[in-house]
């Protein structure tokens, strides 16, 4: 049963969408099914669901309105991510639904610095790669037990890089020698920790330097619009969209994904773990009953929940 303050957050949503435009209806909603009406070009006879998570835990730096974010802030963040993750990993794990991972190579190996002309080095930030992090318990800076759990796990998880170190490739200060640093040093430890992987999904949503992908072995991206890039030798899906209980209802994403199972399209949900509150109940009265009623569907032939790499399969 949703939580009051779930509740609340919705209903002020809702109302201030009455106000707007004298419709009780959340416009967030509105707004993801005209997203939706474009058909997918993977497998046209049936609509197609990703789940990612975008894992970072303290290493998920960026700024806001030209400030670094505080270190308090990145330890909360880190702290509410380590609590979230063994409950969601078990849901996942007990109803057998494997989902996207869009993980850190600093996760894999938190100790790699790059050298002075390839590190990001923003005006805005005073040591990007500060490790004093490191000096606090392991779970909010030590990915390696993530990563472990996501490999043992009941299901097949699917790993794509994240970048190394969360940098914004969109930044003026960040060269091409920069990116290219982040995404080979990302991929590399990803991969010899054992995951394969071939795609990536840009920290922030801020692409560039796309040439140094394939360069490296990644064959598709999360896009950064609603568009599909099916040529050449970089495939990109839609952006898709956040999702977070605090602005959906289990109600609304039903809505969601009944509109995008009519137009057989793409639906694309990610969120990062610190959107998931255990406090509120989220993994049993939203994620949970989400990714049932996905199943439920791809039993009735209606959807396929669907990885980036089998994406890219189908698209070859």
């Amino acid at each position: 049963m949703e939580s009051l303050k779930r509740k609340i957050q919705h209903s002020i949503i809702k109302m201030k969408s009455l106000l707007k435009d004298k419709k009780f209806h959340s416009q967030h909603v509105v707004k993801r099914m005209e997203e939706l009406d474009v058909a997918n070009p993977v497998i046209p006879e049936k609509a197609l669901f990703n789940f990612s998570i975008d894992f970072e835990i303290v290493w998920g730096n960026g700024e806001t309105n030209g400030k670094e974010i505080s270190s308090e802030q990145r330890i909360q963040n880190a702290l509410v991510q380590a609590r979230a993750f063994g409950p969601f990993m078990d849901m996942l794990d007990e109803i057998g639904f494997p989902i996207t991972w869009a993980t850190l190579g600093r996760l894999a190996n938190p100790d790699r610095i790059p050298p002075q002309e390839s590190a990001f080095n923003p005006d805005w930030s005073i040591d990007w790669y500060d490790s004093h992090y490191k000096n606090l318990e392991n779970q909010i800076w030590d990915g390696t037990s993530y990563l472990d759990r996501i490999k043992e796990a009941k299901v097949d998880h699917e790993v794509q890089s994240h970048g190394y170190a969360h940098i914004d490739y969109s930044d003026s200060s960040t060269s091409e020698k920069v990116a290219a640093w982040d995404i080979e040093t990302s991929l590399m430890e990803l991969r010899s920790y054992g995951f394969e992987v071939n795609g990536f999904v840009y920290p922030c949503n801020r692409p560039r330097y796309e040439n140094l992908l394939p360069k490296n072995g990644v064959e598709i991206i999360r896009g950064i619009d609603q568009s599909w890039i099916t040529q050449g030798e970089l495939k990109k899906t839609p952006l898709g969209f956040w999702i977070s209980p605090a602005i959906y209802g289990l109600d609304d994403m039903i809505k969601i994904i009944d509109h995008a199972v009519e137009r057989k399209s793409f639906i694309h949900p990610w969120m990062h773990l610190i959107e998931c509150d255990l406090n509120e109940d989220d993994i049993e009265n939203f994620y949970r009953p989400i990714f049932e009623y996905i199943l439920k569907l791809q039993r009735d032939g209606l959807v396929e929940n669907i990885s980036f790499k089998r994406i890219n399969e189908l698209l070859k």
